[in-house]
């Protein structure tokens, strides 16, 4: 941003290289500057904001296929949204990162300096970035929306890619884990032009992934839901599964029951039994944990001179397909007395009396209707796994024009960013369809999977949702128009002073479409003034769409007082249609007493505006809840109130979400305060204490604060009209909860023995966690997610994360070695556990509302690397080489978690041992 003489040079690295001005630009010219001739190479190159840098050569060392891979062991990262988060827990094949657990929302993704958009104008997905493209990867983790305008809350990720090289490249790889997650991957790139000699440059590269599948049944650790853990040395039983089940669960007057358990005495396969009538199944054990991915991308720069002012284009072309598949559908099927079951029904004790009063919820009185039916809880096993095809292109452009106009640096840039997701459903029935064929008697929910008629499972095929047709859809857009200008003012002891300012247009557009089906656009058969649905889903979708314009304006000052002692400021307001205004602002500082010795720190405000999504969002069915409840006297209650009922005890409710017109922003502050020392050229030690305030803070009530106080949370529920009844449900509406406080140090240590044939280098890096706690309302208690999987947050924040890079180069030869940590923390609250036998049989004895520590987590990757010539390279590795298991959680829910058990999927790559080969010749 500022000119690029060598005194300014401090200026951008110490603070404007953070802003807008991409930094994949500046920091190529700073390096040729600032770090010739420099015995102390880091020292000289750290700012006075606390930013990581990774190199090409350091993220090879990783062994990471993909940037999502690359990302998820840094210390610095915690949160976000893993492929496995696809698997039932809403991530539709989008990956995101999260700096401190601050959220992926309050992290900002730029490609080359230029900010990314996200799905429904949410967090950038990383399956867009092509790793092999990379030239390194810068991280700010420090608030920065001073700088960067909203989002910027918790710190920047900035990808940077190859640029200005006629050089080429061809690269292939493969992955093997065992059994399953097969990945197969090639790239190529190659730059044509010489700026200086041909005025021009163009880089191009492009490369495709494909990746297998992989289940739960796959992994001891993820293999069911029915767990044994040990406490005290006693072994106990802990079971997490569905009353959804195949024979169906009968909601009776005389108990829940399941016909094959009364008959036979004992369960289906998949299913178990917890207490005396009915049975509960095991959807974990049908699960996928890793889905099946298929992804392109095409990534082209391009830079050319117009006078004496440099052109620069950057564009981004990206497909990717995810397939995830979970358990066979459930759904409630209303079994009609005197039907073609009743013998069933008789063979499970039902009275015509009594069903009609326990369906009437008591006596019947003047002007209630007589209702005799049973509702049966099912599992459609024999219409296979549920399966959702994403779909996601994102197509974005970013162009500038740099030069110099009357003594000031000026940069005009525009973009234009678009994100379309697809998705596509299998293993569905129409509701009005699967209902003829129950009631017809010729699909029979009283029996096990695989023991239907030959006629109803040719009739199935009439009855089942087409998976080639498009069930949902949506577009996100977003448009820029930015002018930059800077120049120095005057001499100050230190060097220049540097004065930047800026103004900004933005204009974000979303939109959602959904199938004739999804709308209820679709007659029941059996009763065409009806819409019909899907199975299981009695919800009708509303598409919208919605936008805004957004305005900033910024400035920027570098001061060096003194040589020693640099300080920055930067001030922004920001005009968000329909959510109002900001100001916000940083200070920092940068002061080396002695060569050696940086001590940094600054202060500063922020600011994130909610999503279209979160303001507009249509109220809409969003699956069920993580866990069943018990419908207690204020359930109960709340339930009569709303004209309801209660789902039987222990099953899951139904949820529904949806946006807020009233959200009001959140607001920040931010502090940090660090230093670098570097005694000898061989050693270098590192810190920065940061701390984060947020007011506002987005977010939902969690299903256990609510269910604990239905009365005091009125607000959190609603009606779920299925076709066998009303039933009460949960509403996860995004509200402004009140305050949170995060707060933790980060660390790094390098040494280096660069004497010698052999080469040695050990970089730990590391987080520790001091605080990280949050209000579910305003004025509210306070919740920590520190060591503890809080049920009221629904996260754990780790106190330890660690990552030690060990390289060894000799010759030709280069040796990696990583280990990484996580430290344990306290489980979720379990529930009951049962006490069983050395032959796993209960003993009668039980444990409730146990909390188990979750052990800390260390796994170790290896690498070697032959330069088999000046244009071949080897490489071979294995991640996870001692193939460490996740460690055991009981939890069953919790914040874009799947639907996993045994481990926690958020936290932990299932694939475990993983072998890898890449080639690649540079030509």
């Amino acid at each position: 941003m500022f000119r690029k003489t060598k005194v300014c040079v401090g200026v951008l690295v110490a603070f404007g290289a953070l802003t807008h001005s991409a930094i994949a630009q500046q920091q190529a010219q700073l390096e040729r500057v600032e770090v010739t001739g420099s015995s102390i190479k880091r020292i000289a190159n750290e700012g006075a904001l606390p930013v990581q840098v990774m190199t090409k050569a350091e993220i090879a060392r990783t062994g990471a296929t993909s940037v999502v891979d690359l990302m998820k062991n840094l210390a610095v990262f915690q949160g976000g949204l893993n492929e496995a988060t696809s698997i039932g827990g809403g991530g539709g094949g989008s990956v995101t990162i999260s700096l401190h657990n601050l959220g992926a929302d309050r992290t900002l993704v730029l490609l080359n300096g230029r900010r990314v958009v996200g799905d429904a104008g949410g967090p950038a997905d990383l399956n867009i970035i092509p790793i092999a493209a990379l030239e390194r990867v810068e991280i700010l983790t420090d608030g920065a929306s001073a700088i960067y305008g909203a989002d910027a809350v918790a710190g920047v990720v900035n990808f940077i890619t190859k640029r200005d090289s006629t050089a080429g490249d061809i690269s292939v790889g493969f992955s093997y884990p065992k059994s399953g997650a097969e990945e197969k991957r090639v790239s190529l790139s190659k730059g044509f032009g010489d700026l200086e000699k041909d005025g021009f440059n163009i880089s191009v590269s492009g490369s495709y992934e494909k990746r297998s599948q992989l289940f739960a049944a796959d992994r001891d650790f993820s293999k069911s839901g029915i767990l044994y853990p040990q406490v005290n040395g006693k072994t106990y039983q802990f079971v997490y599964g569905s009353g959804r089940g195949i024979p169906g669960n009968a909601d009776m007057a005389n108990g829940f029951n399941n016909y094959a358990l009364l008959t036979t005495g004992k369960c289906p396969e998949r299913h178990i039994t917890t207490d005396d009538t009915s049975c509960t199944f095991d959807f974990a054990s049908t699960v996928q944990i890793y889905p099946e991915r298929e992804r392109a991308s095409l990534l082209a720069t391009g830079t050319a001179k117009v006078g004496s002012a440099l052109l620069k284009v950057d564009s981004l072309f990206s497909k990717t397909k995810s397939t995830a598949k979970i358990a066979p559908v459930p759904g409630e099927i209303r079994v009609k007395a005197d039907g073609p079951f009743q013998s069933y029904l008789d063979k499970m004790g039902y009275n015509r009396a009594d069903q009609i009063e326990y369906n009437n919820g008591g006596p019947l009185q003047a002007g209630d209707v007589a209702n005799p039916d049973v509702t049966v809880y099912y599992r459609g096993m024999d219409l296979g796994p549920r399966i959702s095809k994403d779909e996601r292109d994102f197509a974005g452009i970013w162009g500038s024009l740099e030069g110099t106009l009357a003594g000031w640096d000026y940069n005009l840039a525009a973009s234009y960013n678009e994100t379309k997701t697809r998705q596509f459903n299998e293993g569905y029935p129409y509701d009005s369809r699967f209902s003829q064929l129950l009631n017809s008697g010729l699909w029979n929910p009283f029996v096990g999977p695989g023991q239907q008629s030959a006629a109803a499972m040719t009739a199935l095929s009439s009855v089942l949702i087409p998976g080639s047709e498009k069930y949902s859809s949506d577009k996100t857009t977003r448009s820029t128009v930015e002018l930059r200008v800077s120049r120095e003012l005057m001499q100050l002891r230190g060097g220049a002073m540097g004065v930047g300012a800026g103004v900004y247009f933005a204009n974000e557009g979303y939109s959602t479409d959904y199938s004739a089906l999804a709308q209820g656009k679709v007659p029941r058969v059996d009763d065409p003034s009806q819409p019909d649905v899907r199975f299981g889903d009695a919800n009708v979708l509303t598409p919208y769409s919605a936008k805004r314009n957004v305005t900033g304006l910024y400035a920027e000052l570098v001061a060096p007082v003194l040589k020693e002692l640099e300080l920055n400021a930067a001030l922004r307001g920001d005009n968000f249609e329909g959510s109002g205004s900001s100001v916000t602002g940083k200070l920092s500082f940068r002061f080396t007493p002695f060569r050696s010795l940086l001590l940094r720190g600054g202060v500063g405000t922020g600011y994130r505006a909610p999503t279209l999504n979160q303001l507009y969002a249509p109220r809409a069915l969003a699956g069920s809840t993580d866990d069943g409840y018990k419908c207690t006297a204020d359930l109960q209650k709340l339930a009569t109130e709303l004209g309801a009922k209660c789902r039987p005890d222990g099953l899951q409710y139904d949820v529904f979400d949806g946006g807020n017109a009233d959200l009001k922003p959140e607001k920040s502050r931010q502090a940090t305060l660090g230093f670098r020392i570097e005694p000898s050229s061989s050693v270098t030690l590192g810190a920065d204490y940061w701390w984060v305030g947020i007011e506002d803070t987005f977010g939902s009530l969690t299903q256990q604060e609510a269910f604990g106080a239905p009365l005091q949370n009125r607000s959190n529920f609603s009606v779920y009209k299925s076709p066998t009844g009303s039933y009460l449900a949960f509403v996860d509406q995004q509200l402004n909860l009140g305050k949170s406080y995060t707060s933790g140090l980060d660390v790094d240590v390098i040494f280096r023995w660069t004497d010698g044939p052999i080469k040695f280098t050990t970089n730990i890096q590391g987080t520790y966690m001091i605080r990280d706690v949050g209000q579910l309302k305003i004025n509210g208690p306070y919740y920590s997610s520190v060591s503890d999987n809080n049920a009221n947050l629904g996260t754990v924040t780790f106190r330890t994360k660690l990552n030690i890079g060990n390289t060894v180069k000799m010759g030709d030869w280069t040796h990696a070695f990583n280990v990484n940590y996580l430290s344990g923390y306290k489980d979720a609250v379990a529930g009951t556990l049962y006490e069983v036998d050395a032959n796993g049989v209960r003993t009668g004895a039980r444990l409730k509302n146990v909390r188990l520590p979750v052990a800390s987590y260390l796994s170790v990757d290896w690498q070697t690397a032959w330069a088999a010539t000046r244009s071949i390279t080897l490489v071979a590795g294995a991640k996870n080489l001692f193939d460490a298991a996740p460690p055991l959680t009981l939890a069953t829910g919790g914040s874009g978690k799947s639907h996993a058990m045994g481990y926690d999927s958020r936290y932990y790559d299932p694939r475990g041992r993983t072998f890898y080969l890449n080639g690649s010749y540079a030509f």
